[in-house]
């Protein structure tokens, strides 16, 4: 499948440009967290992120899952040209190959991430808390891990805290993203799985709190918008629990002030 049928290959600065502004007009927390980071980590990071557009936006973008799993199966073609050092005429890939050589990434977590999308073109519910950790796992910490692999934290230390990370910021975004999901008529978790969902990501952003005392400070941006899941989590209980009520999303403001005092601290 030709993903790109009208655009040209374009150079790695053109690439650039365009993943920092996929990433600043769809992708805000992120955007603003790589300010934090050191300026040459900046492209590799917005590369990071753009591809995570690319593939958890493909739901939206398609009319029917055959053509999801098609544009999935176009990224994972992608991947290995990009790692047979032949990237694809895309902007993404481009800015994306020069993430992965120069930061030397490992290639399983990009294939983990397209693996979990493909849940997202399913109508099979996931219907335990196990079920979307695992989720969780592939898509949201296999982020935080590349990232913080790109700001030179590749230790066990980094490794757990990806995984505790990703998983607090993945499962309140699966709650946030409840009211999107039933206007959109898609599956949300049953409402009985709720508080089971808010738990875990509490236990999780908890354990990502007491490992993150060791990353270096050149490293915290990779995990920065984990700052903005306890004031959400706190909302929601204030609200009895319900997504669905008003006032529970954090203004960009807000979140723009959690992640800087979390920056000042050292601590998300």
């Amino acid at each position: 499948m030709k993903y790109v049928t009208d655009r040209r290959q374009m150079s790695a600065i053109d690439s650039q440009k365009y993943v920092a502004r996929q990433v600043r007009g769809h992708d805000y927390d992120r955007y603003f967290a790589t300010l934090f980071c050191p300026a040459g980590c900046r492209p590799a990071l917005l590369a990071l992120y753009a591809f995570n557009l690319e593939i958890a936006t493909i739901r939206e973008m398609v009319s029917e899952p055959l053509i999801g799993h098609m544009r999935l199966q176009w990224w994972r073609d992608a991947i290995d040209a990009i790692y047979d050092g032949q990237p694809p005429g895309h902007p993404v890939a481009t800015a994306l190959a020069d993430a992965a050589a120069s930061c030397e990434l490992a290639r399983e977590p990009f294939d983990r991430m397209i693996d979990g999308r493909e849940l997202d073109l399913s109508d099979i519910p996931r219907k335990n808390l196990a079920a979307l950790e695992s989720y969780t796992d592939a898509t949201s910490s296999g982020l935080v891990r590349l990232a913080l692999a790109v700001l030179g934290a590749r230790d066990v230390d980094a490794e757990q805290l990806a995984h505790h990370a990703g998983l607090a910021w993945g499962l309140s975004g699966i709650l946030r993203a409840v009211p999107f999901n039933s206007a959109q008529r898609r599956l949300n978790p049953p409402t009985e799985m709720t508080d089971d969902i808010v738990a875990s990501a509490l236990r999780h952003l908890e354990a990502a709190r007491q490992i993150q005392t060791g990353l270096p400070r050149k490293s915290f941006g990779a995990i920065l918008p984990v700052a903005c899941v306890r004031p959400y989590l706190e909302r929601l209980a204030r609200a009895g629990g319900d997504p669905f009520h008003r006032g529970l999303e954090l203004s960009r403001l807000t979140r723009q002030w959690q992640m800087t005092m979390s920056a000042l601290r050292g601590r998300i």
